[in-house]
């Protein structure tokens, strides 16, 4: 049985190296595509049976295709991932995010767009990302216009008619998402909240991640 994985926005195969039996998307590739092909290619390429593991911006991806077809995945897990903004005012605020960062990206150099990425409070827990994964900034900025989260539906209500399936874990110093994972564990969703680990949780924490996944297959 196959790991199908997901990496985040600016993340790569190697993040994923500590779990076996894996198969890691390039996500750069698909998201050139729209959203709807990229998911449609994806539940046609994956068999069925396999388990998801999706991080930040494949954690979202992941919840997506998982409810394209919920009886075909065996386990879906997700770390560090939002389930979709309900609020109206909320998502027109992160519609003006998503573009702001799109335009950085394409504006500014490659080490003023990390800098100020690396800064946000969201990742203050966690080591620094380095350099582009690819070149293309186009690319890259499709992962804020065409599949941020000001574009996901809210999600949390379907995947709550299929708790059994699913994992969330999130990072105890992750300031930005501690308090949604714990309103994500009163939902009744299972959730692991990873002491001293921020919002980057396979830098540091993925034997732990993987150990709790085998406990929970």
């Amino acid at each position: 049985m196959k790991l199908h994985c997901f990496h985040g926005f600016l993340g790569s195969s190697r993040d994923f190296a500590t779990f076996q039996n894996t198969v890691v998307h390039d996500l750069y590739r698909l998201c050139e595509k729209a959203k709807d092909d990229t998911l449609t290619i994806l539940d046609q390429e994956i068999p069925a049976g396999s388990m998801l593991l999706g991080y930040s911006f494949g954690g979202r991806l992941a919840m997506q295709l998982f409810l394209k077809n919920p009886d075909k995945y065996k386990k879906l897990y997700v770390l560090s991932a939002h389930g979709g903004l309900k609020d109206k005012a909320a998502k027109m605020q992160r519609v003006l995010f998503d573009q702001k960062c799109a335009d950085k990206l394409r504006e500014l150099s490659e080490e003023e767009f990390l800098n100020g990425w690396n800064s946000q409070a969201l990742f203050s827990a966690d080591e620094p990302i380095q350099s582009f994964p690819i070149k293309d900034k186009n690319v890259l900025a499709r992962f804020f216009t065409e599949y941020g989260l000001s574009t996901q539906d809210y999600l949390l209500d379907e995947l709550l008619a299929h708790k059994d399936k699913l994992h969330f874990f999130y990072g105890e110093s992750d300031s930005k998402y501690v308090d949604y994972a714990k309103n994500i564990q009163n939902m009744g969703f299972q959730t692991s909240i990873i002491k001293n680990a921020g919002h980057r949780l396979l830098q540091s924490h993925s034997v732990e991640i993987r150990d709790i996944m085998r406990q929970n297959v």
